[in-house]
């Protein structure tokens, strides 16, 4: 058993069996090291294109229910990946209303575990309007987004951690990310 008691300011703690004496030990942090943020353009033969973290990959998406040209941008130092989704609206264009809802409701569906949810509409250098979804507390998903021409393409992104909710540990790396994301939407382009 322990017990406790200050002397001269610091508290020691002793062990009433053993007589030996323990000090608390601070808590710690670990250091995590965020590299310069520089960009590479996508590649590939795919609708639209944007510029996105050099540190990261793409890769194909790793979505069971996975379509054309969705992709999977993973950070492998992080252990992050910003699921991106694409759907051509050409074909329907009531489908628009239907999947800037149903984006709205994936991440609402996080509201019993975040403390609070923030959504807001930016506009980009390029002309696109584009909705940004924060989701605070412990959450699996920090950072989701969606963005539409309105008359031909529609592209919905989400941020997780391979890791455990530990968002507040995390902030620093979510902040960096959503940097990354807010400049992959600065500089998206949709191709003909």
């Amino acid at each position: 058993m322990l017990a406790g008691i200050a002397l001269g300011g610091l508290g020691f703690w002793f062990d009433r069996h053993c007589n030996q004496r323990y000090m608390p030990k601070a808590t710690g942090y670990c250091r995590i090291d965020l590299p310069e943020q520089q960009y590479q353009l996508t590649k590939g033969d795919f609708p639209y294109q944007f510029e996105y973290s050099a540190c990261a990959n793409v890769l194909d998406s790793s979505s069971k229910y996975k379509k054309a040209f969705w992709m999977d941008i993973y950070y492998p130092s992080f252990e992050a990946t910003i699921y991106i989704s694409y759907q051509s609206i050409t074909e329907d264009p009531a489908l628009l209303t239907q999947l800037c809802h149903s984006a709205s409701a994936l991440a609402f569906k996080h509201k019993l575990q975040a403390s609070s949810i923030e959504e807001s509409i930016i506009q980009t250098p390029k002309g696109h309007q584009a909705t940004v979804i924060e989701l605070f507390g412990q959450v699996p998903t920090p950072f989701q987004f969606y963005t539409t021409d309105g008359k031909k393409h529609f592209l919905r992104g989400a941020l997780y951690f391979k890791t455990a909710s530990q968002n507040d540990f995390l902030e620093p790396v979510i902040e960096f990310i959503k940097k990354d994301i807010i400049h992959m939407l600065n500089t998206l382009e949709w191709k003909s």
